[in-house]
């Protein structure tokens, strides 16, 4: 939410304070938006919840397609930005056809950072009005239209800016406060830990992994070190007599998180856990009376 804000403060703001804006500078505001995600990724050390990055990143790749980026970035720029799209969309298909961690390695790459610089030059020289801006005629103030040359169209294109800014920070508070609300209901699910070998499906097959801890909303599962699960994967794990399914929420080369869905209900989980405790119980070795 911090870093949406510096955004605003260093893209938008001034253009919406001292440029004309038209629709092209929302073009030029992703694009940095979009950079500065990219440039963050490539920084992470050790960063396997990108789930919102990947989206924004998807989206962004799907509507900068509807743009000319020629009549964008202009004709120096033109290449370097198609490049920049096209490294993009080379992440996400890595992404998507192998795992995280090998799309954060292509992003570390010798090309990727040299490309994503020449981005960070480039962007401070954009300029917000269009090449046929520069070739209108010579000014007239017969009808009001100009006035020393200065179009007087800027009214209504700075309220569009600012209705998008607007919608951009209702978008950020909103996902805030439901953050907050998830992370606030996941507390309150009470956790156990426990150790209980299962089996657990996943779009490749079936694997055999650990449960070490569970809550009705969620497992925490040590899955098969050669074949992890990516993120998002939708999973159906045996827990008892039952078989429960999720969403893989985070993972890295060793453990799994799996939001349940639908949860279980406390009794589930509770009478579980007491099978698990019980069983333990009686074939743990008893020690001789004294």
């Amino acid at each position: 939410m911090v870093r949406g804000f510096r955004i605003f403060i260093r893209v938008i703001a001034p253009v919406w304070c001292v440029q004309p804006a038209y629709a092209n500078c929302e073009v030029i505001a992703l694009l940095d938006m979009m950079h500065s995600v990219e440039h963050r990724i490539s920084q992470a050390e050790n960063d396997t919840n990108l789930g919102v990055e990947i989206q924004f990143l998807s989206r962004g790749i799907a509507r900068t397609s509807t743009y000319d980026m020629l009549a964008i970035v202009g004709p120096q720029n033109a290449a370097a930005f198609e490049g920049f799209l096209d490294q993009t969309q080379e992440f996400l298909h890595v992404f998507e056809r192998q795992s995280l961690p090998t799309a954060m390695t292509f992003l570390k790459s010798r090309n990727a950072i040299r490309q994503l610089n020449d981005i960070a030059n480039r962007l401070p020289e954009l300029r917000c009005a269009p090449p046929q801006q520069i070739l209108q005629g010579p000014p007239s103030d017969d009808d009001g239209t100009n006035l020393s040359g200065v179009p007087l169209n800027f009214t209504l294109s700075r309220d569009r800016v600012l209705l998008a800014v607007l919608g951009l920070i209702a978008f950020m508070i909103a996902t805030f406060f439901a953050m907050r609300w998830q992370a606030r209901n996941q507390r309150r699910t009470k956790r156990y830990r426990i150790h209980y070998q299962t089996q657990y499906q996943v779009n490749d097959g079936k694997h055999f992994g650990v449960l070490l801890d569970i809550s009705g909303a969620g497992i925490k599962l040590q899955h098969d070190p050669s074949q992890p699960p990516m993120l998002g994967t939708k999973i159906i794990v045996d827990i008892g007599d039952q078989r429960v399914s999720g969403t893989i929420q985070w993972t890295n080369p060793n453990f799994s998180g799996i939001l349940l869905s639908p949860p279980m209900h406390a009794r589930q989980v509770n009478k579980f856990v007491r099978t698990q405790q019980s069983a333990k119980t009686k074939t743990a070795p008893q020690r001789d009376a004294v």
